[in-house]
């Protein structure tokens, strides 16, 4: 992220803050990342996302730096993180089980229209005990729920539509969805460059035509950059 991108998030952020305290309330917090409310219906959710910045629902008032540290983490999730933060945020009932019932609460919350029509997606887990206010088996390992998911993606669209909101509502869907695909790419750089003392992959050549036209400002480059970065840091906190 940029330092033009944080001032961008950061004007959005004070004209929030009426007050010119530095910081909003928990109301204009969700009215910066969302429109249709859908956080505010679901405590559960409200709880989890501010978790991310180590902070409480009790707490009146968020900072910038907090704003700031749930946009970039929830908004920069990829579609598996993203669907891992919301099975573990229903985390219940023991190790890798979901409760059915917190399930179905997220999926109304978020506005979904076909969350009573969930009996339907249950029919693959037959063998599990069923809930019977939500159709759903009473527990769901995240490989089940991943199943559910893709399986059934109309029904859970409204969750990804949250995240979307979140991502308009910032520095826009495009902008987030290419730095999912920088992250994606760093992991495997940063294997590669482990083993090869520092060292980068050479370029192929679209790649370096690619880089020479736009200036160095594309996902590969900037994912080279991190992970040559993060290699460092890396090296000086092993010194």
């Amino acid at each position: 992220m940029t330092r033009d991108d944080v001032r961008q998030l950061r004007r959005k952020f004070d004209d929030e803050d009426g007050s010119h305290s530095d910081t909003v309330t928990l109301r204009g917090f969700f009215h910066l990342i969302n429109d249709d409310k859908a956080f505010d219906r679901s405590q559960i959710l409200t709880k989890e996302l501010l978790r991310l910045a180590n902070i409480t629902s009790s707490v009146p008032r968020v900072t910038f730096d907090q704003y700031l540290r749930i946009v970039c983490t929830f908004a920069s999730f990829s579609e598996s993180q993203l669907w891992r933060f919301i099975y573990d945020s229903f985390f219940a009932g023991g190790p890798n089980t979901v409760n059915a019932m917190r399930l179905g609460e997220i999926l109304q919350a978020a506005g979904g229209s076909y969350a009573r029509n969930i009996q339907v997606a249950a029919r693959h887990f037959t063998a599990n005990a069923t809930s019977p206010l939500t159709g759903l088996p009473s527990t769901l390992s995240f490989v089940d729920f991943e199943e559910l998911v893709h399986r059934n993606p109309v029904i859970f669209f409204p969750l990804i539509k949250m995240q979307q909101s979140v991502r308009a509502k910032t520095l826009g869907e495009k902008y987030w969805e290419r730095k999912v695909k920088e992250q994606q790419l760093v992991t495997p750089l940063l294997v590669y460059i482990r083993l090869h003392d520092g060292k980068l992959p050479r370029l192929s050549w679209r790649e370096w035509a690619a880089n020479m036209l736009l200036a160095g400002q594309t996902i590969v480059a900037r994912a080279r950059m991190l992970a040559r970065r993060r290699y460092h840091e890396e090296i000086r906190t092993k010194g």
